[in-house]
């Protein structure tokens, strides 16, 4: 019989041939800037999103020294075009001028083909409010989408996050990367203070009727919410993640030598 042979794999699957002794270790997480796209519809729509908008990357601080939405819009989004290319919207006057309308959930607008910004908010000062939040927004035509890069956001604790919110209606976000969840988890612990929430589309979850027509909330989306008895501008604890079913364990894998 043949003398056996060691044979040295790439078990923890970081294309490194050593091998760590006793339980592996998984390779640490790359932490260079997320991505995320939210793609928008032709007509009005609701979006947020999982980047911290307080710590956005590439962002050009000579041209736009303040953090608002419109330059924020202005250097990230984007269009394709006949060609299939991605194109900056705001290089293209006919690109630009299908933006209509952004409203905050205050009814601030800006209207970019007025040259007006009365939500001319700076971003990281806005702070933890601006990350929550979702903003209607208006089209002329399909094919736009946002390309942001920067640390996704980072919630108060596993499963539930502290989310401020406003009360009378209000529009939240949700900014929780990866992650679906149905309405009725995400306002189950303050659920006696919701009288409805709707997606863009109309689709409404109303918890008096045990009615959840909304389904899961969508990370990107925005969600029109109205509350009563709740005080502003306290914040209200949302699970954004059921923590009733532990996660799927991978079985356990033998590193030992294999003959």
């Amino acid at each position: 019989m043949p003398d056996p042979i060691l044979e040295v794999t790439d078990l923890e699957g970081d294309f490194n041939t050593f091998i760590n002794p006793g339980l592996l270790q998984a390779p640490d997480f790359n932490d260079s800037p997320q991505e995320h796209i939210i793609y928008f519809t032709n007509g009005w729509s609701i979006f947020s999103t999982c980047i911290d908008i307080t710590n956005i990357a590439n962002w050009d601080e000579t041209t736009y020294p303040t953090r608002t939405m419109s330059g924020m819009f202005k250097q990230f989004l984007y269009k394709i075009n006949e060609n299939g290319e991605d194109t900056l919207a705001y290089d293209n006057a006919g690109d630009w001028s299908d933006l209509i309308i952004i409203k905050s959930n205050l009814g601030q607008a800006w209207l970019p083909a007025w040259n007006f910004d009365g939500m001319n908010v700076d971003l990281v000062e806005q702070g933890r409010a601006g990350i929550y939040q979702g903003w209607q927004i208006k089209f002329g035509s399909n094919g736009f989408y946002l390309k942001l890069f920067g640390p996704f956001h980072e919630p108060t604790n596993p499963n539930n996050d502290n989310f401020p919110m406003l009360n009378g209606w209000g529009i939240v976000g949700f900014p929780y990367h990866g992650i679906s969840t149905s309405a009725e988890v995400f306002c189950q612990n303050f659920v006696d203070d919701v009288i409805i929430m709707k997606d863009y589309l109309g689709a409404a979850y109303l918890p008096d009727w045990n009615f959840n027509g909304i389904g899961d909330m969508v990370p990107g989306q925005g969600y029109q919410i109205k509350l009563e008895n709740h005080t502003s501008p306290n914040e209200l604890n949302v699970v954004y993640q059921d923590g009733g079913t532990p996660p799927i364990e991978d079985p356990p894998i033998d590193d030992g030598p294999q003959l």
